[in-house]
């Protein structure tokens, strides 16, 4: 019998992400590269329910990362909302099943995520660590897509299988 999804459902399931990823960070990590749990959530919903849920859950997911984050705030819901956007514009032509598709869609949207956050840096300050910037954000790009693959696996559980009413 299915589950009705709606609307608590999927914010219940975003405050879920964000506590994971909080609890991620307390542990120790490669070149302190950890996956980005909560782009991949936005990527999930705007890949499954299109663009309007993909922009809505990157506001409410990178405004979360933003409250956590010591840069300008604002960045990191402007760049998820850019990604739910892009992503719930391409539903229609993705294979959303392939592990493929997820792998790449989500390393993807890591160096989208990277390049917006890069010019920023670019225009508010004087940076010179280009280089090491962009490795770091290969390392997480890789790292995340990686990741992805099995959260999808655990979203479609929780969505897919379920009716979804928003």
């Amino acid at each position: 019998m299915p589950v009705n999804i709606n609307r608590k459902h999927i914010y219940f399931v975003i405050i879920a992400v964000f506590f994971t990823e909080l609890v991620l960070s307390g542990f120790p990590a490669i070149s302190s590269v950890k996956p980005e749990l909560l782009l991949i959530t936005t990527i999930f919903l705007a890949s499954h329910f299109g663009a309007k849920w993909g922009v809505g859950s990157g506001a409410l997911c990178g405004f979360l990362k933003d409250i956590l984050s010591v840069t300008t705030f604002g960045i990191n819901t402007a760049a998820f909302c850019v990604i739910g956007l892009l992503t719930g514009a391409l539903r229609a032509k993705l294979v959303r099943e392939n592990i493929l598709t997820q792998f790449f869609l989500s390393g993807i949207a890591v160096l989208i995520y990277g390049g917006i956050y890069f010019l920023y840096l670019e225009t508010v300050t004087e940076t010179q660590s280009f280089g090491i910037f962009w490795q770091m954000v290969f390392c997480k790009a890789f790292v995340t897509a990686l990741v992805a693959p099995l959260v999808f696996l655990i979203f479609n559980h929780i969505f897919v299988s379920g009716e979804y009413r928003p």
